[in-house]
């Protein structure tokens, strides 16, 4: 089967754009998994497609950022390891955006820990409000946008890159 690829087009629709993207995406395959991540760094997201009996394929998103972006990677303390359950409330300008850390969210596949949120025009980031599993809270203030960030529980950030990746 050919794989799909669906782009949200900001106004709650979803469009096919599988035929726009070459022909790596055409070829027919019986494929099994799909992980997300920033595997360069660069504040897009590639894909990594899992085919059954067959090499994966590595698909990397070089579409340019057209807006701003912020990553955040957790490091938990007295909560688990990963920040697994963290809930992160971020807020730039009129941007107010919730997302929490999940762990495994696909079959056969697992992505990418960090969290990544589009911020479009806007350069920086005014709030971060971490509540991590364990039930403590932490604030960041004042977050250049276009980073990685890593943060662990109990120091707040402690990095500008996460230091667990490795641009290729």
């Amino acid at each position: 089967m050919s794989k799909l690829l669906y782009r949200n087009n900001g106004r709650g629709l979803f469009e096919n754009v599988s035929n726009q993207l070459g022909p790596d995406l055409q070829i027919s395959r019986v494929s099994r998994g799909a992980a997300v991540a920033d595997v360069d760094n660069d504040g897009d997201l590639d894909i990594l497609i899992n085919n059954n009996g067959q090499e994966p394929q590595l698909l990397i998103n070089e579409g340019g950022n057209k807006g701003h972006w912020l990553g955040i990677a957790l490091i938990g303390t007295r909560s688990n390891r990963d920040g697994v359950g963290t809930r992160i409330k971020l807020v730039s300008g009129d941007l107010t955006s919730y997302d929490q850390r999940q762990g495994g969210r696909s079959y056969q596949s697992a992505h990418d820990g960090r969290l990544y949120y589009g911020l479009g025009a806007r350069t920086k980031v005014d709030l971060i409000e971490i509540r991590w599993s364990s039930g403590s809270i932490e604030t960041l203030k004042n977050i250049e946008a276009d980073q990685i960030i890593t943060v662990k529980e109990g120091s707040g950030q402690i990095s500008q890159r996460d230091p667990r990746w490795r641009p290729r």
